[in-house]
């Protein structure tokens, strides 16, 4: 019995040692939470700046400075081969900056003692990326895309039907018109922007049928054929005109009205 009681003092010991080394660390901990406070937490990254040990201005003014840089570089708008320069700034790409702070100032922040304290040790210890909050000013992407939009869009064709000098019938077949998706591509860069801080975007553009297809007109045309395949005998009061099948077919004109849905002239008007 008395060779276990030294034993057990130095369990007790061990023990003592271990736990006031313990709160000594805690006592740390709660001593550097209380200094940094006011200060975003060090190991704390947004944006590929680090973060950590500044007070929110400073956080804000190194968050601006880096994202003025991606701001002016350039952007690339594209379409089937075709590209417009411009930059992020003028496609409306923004940083709430005072959001992005927040987020970085909360880490180690939120949750109870012990989970901040964990938090603020593994920021420092292994870094803690902070995801930037970027949204799309949609008016500022709208003029740009506008300014675009006149280059992209072509008028639909409908088909069309004409004679020649001989008589004969040329049939021009209809072609669809292009019309800028501005909706669709406002919704594939703000996409893209919920992802990553994006350097070009891809158009969405529409395809624009026109009013009158080619089955539409040669349907037509059978119609102008038939009446055209014989004489046209006109009769008033016991006079009568014939108007052989050659000529007839030289006066037939078919006059389509086309309401909004293109034009013969590509213009898209009636």
């Amino acid at each position: 019995m008395e060779s276990s009681r030294p034993q057990n003092r130095n369990g007790y010991l061990l023990l003592s040692v271990f736990t006031g080394l313990v709160i000594l660390l805690l006592l740390g901990i709660a001593a550097y939470v209380s200094l940094s406070d006011q200060h975003v937490v060090a190991g704390v990254r947004s944006l590929e700046a680090d973060l950590g040990g500044l007070t929110r201005e400073g956080a804000s003014d190194r968050l601006t400075a880096r994202f003025d840089e991606y701001s002016r570089s350039p952007f690339v708008v594209r379409y089937e081969g075709r590209e417009w320069n411009t930059t992020p700034a003028e496609m409306g790409i923004r940083l709430d900056v005072a959001a992005a702070v927040d987020a970085a100032y909360q880490v180690g922040r939120s949750g109870s003692v012990p989970e901040q304290l964990f938090a603020q040790l593994g920021a420092r210890l292994t870094g803690h990326s902070v995801a930037p909050v970027v949204y799309l000013d949609r008016a500022a992407a709208t003029v740009v895309l506008k300014r675009i939009a006149s280059e992209v869009h072509k008028a639909p064709q409908n088909a069309d039907l004409s004679l020649d000098r001989n008589g004969a019938v040329q049939f021009r077949p209809a072609q669809d018109g292009l019309l800028l998706d501005a909706d669709a591509t406002l919704a594939r860069l703000e996409n893209s922007i919920g992802q990553n801080r994006p350097r070009e975007l891809e158009l969405a553009v529409a395809s624009v049928p026109p009013a009158l297809s080619d089955a539409q007109l040669r349907a037509l045309e059978g119609v102008r054929a038939r009446l055209a395949s014989q004489p046209l005998i006109l009769e008033y009061q016991a006079q009568s005109l014939t108007i052989d099948a050659k000529t007839l077919a030289a006066l037939i004109k078919v006059v389509f009205g086309v309401s909004g849905g293109g034009s013969n002239d590509g213009s898209g008007g009636p």
